[in-house]
């Protein structure tokens, strides 16, 4: 039996900052304020907010306030409820 190496083409190292996507919720390091699990994945920072569905396909950012005008920015937590309702927490950490 004999043993192949099988050497990479380069020795380059994939960039730490790289966003091959250039979706602004798939930067390094990114932290989010909140996200909850619906029919979607939700995942919020500041006044925005992203959904991934189930494929891993990522919408858009979206102002918090278009969807819900009520809720103050940053929120600390969500989560939907057994009612379908999304609880939004917001307070001093």
């Amino acid at each position: 039996m004999t043993a192949t190496a099988i050497v990479p083409m380069t020795t380059d190292t994939p960039s730490s900052t790289a966003n091959p996507s250039g979706h602004p919720a798939c930067s390094p390091g990114t932290r989010y304020d909140a996200v909850f699990v619906d029919d979607l994945t939700y995942f919020f920072k500041g006044d925005q907010f992203w959904t991934v569905n189930s494929v891993l396909q990522k919408s858009e950012p979206k102002k918090v306030r278009d969807y819900w005008p009520d809720v103050p920015t940053p929120v600390n937590a969500a989560y939907c409820n057994i009612a379908g309702h999304v609880v939004f927490f917001k307070g001093k950490t």
